[in-house]
């Protein structure tokens, strides 16, 4: 996480480094109404550890339970390490990616955090605690292997990762306003889906962000996901109405095969391996539409020059509201003061690449007919030195409190090339295809770019151009065909150049690992782009083919066509 994030005040400020354990109940905020508590259960890391995650490496005496607002949720994770309020980069438990994990009715179960069966623990004391806060907790147990608790994901995980992805989410999630008032998020006569463009138009209400957009869509055009987002609140107001710890319960927001990639710590659970999800990274399931269009009720662009109002005929308008100057280093996140309302909300960045379906898209906005409005001249006041933020609502109180809001842009990389972008239409064009899964890999160092192969000073092929030293770029797209896994691998070329796609496999049908991916680039580069003359290493395989394909459509429905024959052995690859 981004140092630029303000420290979050609730954490201790003694020096040492606090775990993320768990999360438990929801409570009432008697001193900010619009945003209710959510209990963070935290334990100190013991002086030297190395093992972030194991039980042996806090101090279970010290463990303590915190109440962080719920617009704060986007920046909380399990297994997350805080040092004098402030998140660290690394985090306890380790990365993999379960490929081919299937949603379902049948596949997935609600258990709570303390479920015993046989006199054994879900999630045994020794394995990892929950603390006293979080025993009452839920997960969601997905299928795995033959085993029906095989991966164990905390409620309050979905929620943060599929729903709770800005403050303003969060904020609308647990107020319950999608089912109670949807008219505060967007305008619903103006809003709909059409099914000959597979668009989702949307008219956004003025303080959501066109990132909220496509959470919002999903919501509303998913019943998986219309269920777990009202299910929240549904929940909340029940428990709460018997007088009952209140713990979050949802659903998966859609059905069917994912390849997720979680941060998990592995358990010995009633004598079985077991999966214990801290946070999710990614996932590749679908969104129940390709396209997204926002529209707003009033915003800076202009209107259509043909039908926009004369300027004579629009009316004056601006917000008369004060501008806030923060430290993000010093100035703090608090939940138990409420922010002033005067102060144009702080927007904590938090970009975002968990949805591989989205990768990269930009939603449209379409050119307006007319402005009735129009700015004026006003006088700009210095900024006001505030002294802590609030994901708060916000009240008219004076006070030197602004309100902060967590926003998640998607990420998106600068300059995607032509073929980049085709590739990905591609991919994604090829996951809505039955039968296969399929997702853009997520770079990392060793698969970002093709390897060089002697000193940085040294002109090679690696890299594109040598005198500026700018490295060929690579993209990467995993594909599951039934059991057997595939890299599907393109690279930056210069002008006149001319190589091929690589569809990479290995002969166990298992996902290939990012090192195993740097080795294929490796040999890729002895063999300056060409395939064909490609030394790969053993227990791998390769195709090249020829970008000969005049659509999407066509090139996705190849990649399938071609991808099942391999599976089944019976046709070859030209």
């Amino acid at each position: 996480m981004s140092r630029t994030i303000p420290p979050i005040k609730e954490f201790p400020k003694d020096g040492r480094v606090w775990r993320v354990d768990w999360f438990g109940a929801v409570e009432r905020n008697y001193d900010i109404p619009s945003e209710p508590y959510l209990q963070v259960v935290i334990s100190p890391l013991r002086e030297g550890a190395t093992d972030y995650a194991s039980n042996s490496s806090v101090v279970h005496d010290d463990r303590k339970t915190i109440l962080i607002g719920v617009g704060q949720l986007p920046l909380l994770s399990i297994g997350s390490l805080w040092q004098d309020g402030h998140c660290l980069p690394q985090r306890a438990g380790m990365t993999t990616t379960l490929d081919g994990l299937d949603i379902s009715d049948e596949t997935t179960c609600v258990v709570r955090a303390n479920l015993v069966e046989a006199g054994q623990q879900l999630i045994p004391f020794s394995a990892h605690r929950v603390g006293g806060a979080g025993l009452e907790s839920r997960c969601i147990a997905v299928a795995w292997k033959g085993d029906p608790y095989g991966v164990l994901i905390p409620m309050a995980e979905i929620v943060r990762f599929y729903y709770a992805t800005s403050t303003d989410l969060a904020h609308a999630l647990f107020a319950g306003a999608f089912r109670h008032d949807l008219n505060s998020l967007i305008n619903a006569e103006e809003s709909g889906y059409v099914s000959a463009e597979d668009r989702c138009v949307l008219k956004l209400r003025q303080h959501l962000e066109d990132e909220d957009g496509w959470i919002t869509g999903r919501i509303l055009n998913s019943e998986e996901a219309w269920h777990g987002a009202t299910l929240l609140h549904d929940t909340l107001m029940k428990e709460s109405v018997n007088h009952r710890r209140v713990h979050m319960e949802t659903c998966f927001p859609f059905g069917g095969p994912t390849n997720l990639t979680v941060h998990y710590k592995p358990i010995m659970s009633m004598g079985r391996r077991r999966h214990l999800v801290f946070a999710i990274d990614r996932c590749t399931a679908p969104f129940p539409f390709r396209n997204l269009s926002i529209l707003r009720d009033n915003d800076s662009r202009q209107g259509d020059p043909s039908t926009d109002l004369p300027e004579d005929e629009k009316l004056p308008a601006f917000m008369q509201v004060a501008s806030s100057r923060t430290d993000a280093g010093k100035t703090q996140l608090q939940s138990r003061n409420e922010a002033s309302s005067t102060f144009v909300p702080v927007k904590l960045l938090f970009p975002t690449d968990r949805f591989a379906d989205i990768a990269g898209k930009v939603p449209d906005k379409p050119l307006k007919d007319h402005c009735q409005y129009k700015g004026r001249g006003m006088k700009t006041f210095r900024p006001a030195e505030v002294a802590e933020l609030s994901t708060g609502g916000g009240s008219g109180a004076e006070q030197n409190i602004a309100r902060a809001k967590v926003v998640g842009p998607i990420v998106r990389r600068t300059g995607l090339l032509q073929s980049f972008e085709s590739f990905v239409a591609a991919i994604a064009e090829l996951n809505r295809l039955p039968g296969v899964s399929a997702a853009v890999r997520s770079p990392v160092t060793g698969t970002e770019f093709v390897p060089l192969l002697r000193s940085p000073h040294t002109r090679q092929w690696s890299y594109l151009q040598s005198e500026t030293k700018a490295r060929r770029r690579v993209i990467v797209a995993d594909a599951r065909v039934e059991t057997m896994h595939f890299s599907l691998i393109e690279f930056e070329w210069r002008k006149g150049e001319s190589y091929k796609l690589g569809v990479v496999w290995k002969t166990d049908t298992t996902r290939l690992c990012n090192a195993e991916l740097h080795e294929v680039l490796f040999s890729l580069a002895n063999a300056e782009g060409c395939w064909e003359n490609a030394k790969i290493p053993n227990g791998i395989d390769l195709q090249a083919l020829k970008h000969t394909w005049p659509t999407i459509a066509n090139c996705s429905s190849s990649l399938l066509m071609r991808m099942t024959s391999l599976v089944s052995g019976s046709v070859s690859l030209p």
